[in-house]
């Protein structure tokens, strides 16, 4: 029986151990997690892998259509969910790689998946399938085939700016119809990744009749990583379909982005500790990138940034008007900065440690999730509590604040009570 429901928080991209750059996560770890941070729905990551799925099949329990609960609560719930790789022909030579998240209805059609991409030769054995196309025919009959499993199934694109989403830099194509071809109808939501955000998005006249949802696409259930963006979905029933097609209605949902400028690819740039920038980095804004795209120190191509590539983009679909002024413009959304980022920042530590995560739990615990903080938060409630914490946290939930840009696989370094204009960068 469908469970009435108003409004819910959702983050429906998360990996298991079984991906690559992951620890170990149990299901428990998250539901935890999922409390903290104020998540309602959270995606189970990885499900077409044998030993993930069998655990899951195990431990979670059907409640309503599409939706599970595991033994450690009755309020969290669960969608099943992977993320998959398409690679496609771009040039000779060369393959245009992407991600994509998919969602499913049940556990069957995620087994007659799973049966189905081992039966076509991809390897089931890592948490993410890499599914190799040879055409876009081949793109479309795949996508094809899995729907035919069963409808709802769902694929919606993932961190579509950054160098592995769909419109990322490394071998950048411009179009849906140049990865997916005739498949591209089955596409109606994208996903906006944690250096892009609905007003980016915006700009590309592609997007304009597809839904943006945000998810945080963790790696673990820290605090600093699960929820850290996340979509509200107004829904009158907690079943599969119902969120779904919710999820593709612009009025019915409000995302919770991660500042794009602390993502990890916002601008150009080479990080420091790459090979040739053993004690320097170089980091550009679009208008100073060398014309060449190399690098002036190890002499190799730069890793070019969201923002820049959003830039060509636009400049593809003769879209530069939007920049000035663009009908298009999505308002549903606001910038969410995570509460370890700020006490980082007020500690002045230059990495996150377990004392950082310690004092978000008890500051956290305190309003009972980190979204009823961002909503509730008064400094009278934690007087004893380091002046200059309180203060961040307070300028932070009045917006008062920028990042100097994550460029590079670098994430962003947050700078509360000051504006860094992230358009006057050149630093090498």
């Amino acid at each position: 029986m469908p469970v009435n429901l108003n409004m819910l928080n959702i983050d429906l991209h998360s990996h298991s151990g079984y991906s690559g750059g992951v620890g170990q996560v149990s299901l428990e770890s998250i539901v935890y997690g999922m409390k903290l941070k104020g998540i309602d729905i959270f995606g189970t990551g990885d499900c077409l892998h044998r030993k993930w799925q069998k655990l899951l099949s195990n431990e979670l329990s059907q409640i309503a259509e599409g939706i599970f609960i595991s033994k450690f609560s009755d309020k969290h719930y669960f969608i099943l969910q992977t993320e998959v790789i398409f690679t496609i022909p771009y040039a000779k030579g060369k393959r245009k790689l992407f991600h994509i998240v998919m969602t499913f209805p049940d556990f069957l059609s995620v087994k007659k998946t799973a049966d189905y991409i081992e039966s076509i030769g991809v390897s089931n054995n890592i948490g993410r399938p890499f599914i190799k196309f040879y055409s876009l025919k081949d793109v479309n009959i795949f996508m094809e085939a899995i729907k035919s499993i069963n409808e709802n199934i769902e694929f919606i694109p993932a961190h579509v700016m950054t160098p592995q989403g769909i419109f990322g830099s490394i071998n950048p194509l411009y179009s849906l119809n140049d990865m997916f071809g005739e498949a591209k109808k089955l596409i109606s939501i994208v996903e906006t990744g944690l250096s892009s955000d609905p007003q980016m998005l915006s700009l590309i006249p592609e997007l304009d009749n597809i839904n943006f949802i945000s998810n945080s696409d963790c790696h673990s259930p820290g605090l600093n990583r699960i929820g850290r963006e996340y979509t509200q979905v107004k829904c009158d029933l907690l079943d599969y379909n119902n969120i779904m097609k919710c999820l593709k209605d612009k009025e019915k949902t409000f995302t919770y982005e991660f500042p794009p400028q602390e993502g990890k690819f916002f601008l150009t740039g080479h990080r420091k500790g790459k090979v040739g920038h053993e004690h320097s980095e170089c980091v550009f804004s679009p208008d100073f990138t060398p014309e060449s795209k190399i690098c002036p120190v190890c002499k190799k191509k730069l890793t070019i940034g969201v923002y820049e590539q959003l830039l060509d983009i636009v400049k593809v679909h003769k879209a530069e008007d939007r920049l000035i002024l663009n009908p298009y413009e999505r308002k549903n959304y606001k910038w969410l900065v995570p509460l370890t980022d700020v006490i980082l920042f007020a500690k002045g530590n230059k990495t996150f440690s377990k004392k950082i995560s310690e004092k978000a739990y008890e500051i956290i615990n305190f309003y009972g999730s980190e979204r009823a903080l961002w909503k509730n938060f008064n400094v009278e409630n934690h007087r004893k509590e380091n002046e200059r914490l309180l203060w961040s946290i307070e300028q932070v939930k009045n917006g008062n604040f920028s990042f100097f840009p994550g460029y590079d696989g670098e994430y962003g370094k947050l700078v509360v009570g000051k504006e860094l204009n992230f358009l006057d960068i050149n630093i090498c």
